[in-house]
């Protein structure tokens, strides 16, 4: 009975933290309808997203919004498309501002927020739950591979 405890408490964490989270396949990167852009290697969007990549392949500056950190949605992006937990993205941040390397990124409290920033802002990009994304606007999904 004592192995049962620990193998229990596993599964509870396990599946707490599977329901708490969003995957990737949940998970879809958007731009504004008026960027070229259709397509992104998982490299490119983890480079944009850690400030690593500045500038589209036409040279204009990517500038780049995300949920607030304690957010579901940001957790899932950041394990399944950075490779890396809230706290060290957070981390990553505050030492890279620190060190003068970058600004901190633009966060916003919703998705309608994100979906707002990337329309008025052709050089935008963002990501959302599929559910949220909007059929028809300055917005369009575009696929990381």
């Amino acid at each position: 009975m004592k192995h049962k405890s620990p193998f229990v408490a596993l599964v509870l964490i396990s599946s707490f933290l599977l329901i708490n989270s969003v995957s990737s396949q949940d998970l879809v990167v958007i731009v504004n309808s008026g960027n070229a852009t259709a397509t992104l290697s998982k490299q490119d969007c983890k480079n944009i997203f850690l400030g690593k990549k500045t500038t589209w392949s036409n040279g204009s500056p990517i500038a780049f919004v995300e949920p607030k950190a304690n957010s579901d949605l940001k957790k899932g992006f950041n394990t399944d498309f950075l490779g890396m937990t809230t706290p060290d993205v957070q981390k990553y941040w505050v030492r890279e501002t620190i060190r003068g390397n970058l600004p901190l990124p633009q966060t916003v409290a919703s998705p309608e927020e994100i979906i707002a920033y990337v329309s008025a802002n052709k050089n935008a990009i963002g990501y959302l739950a599929k559910a949220d994304v909007p059929t028809s606007g300055k917005v369009k999904a575009i696929t990381v591979n």
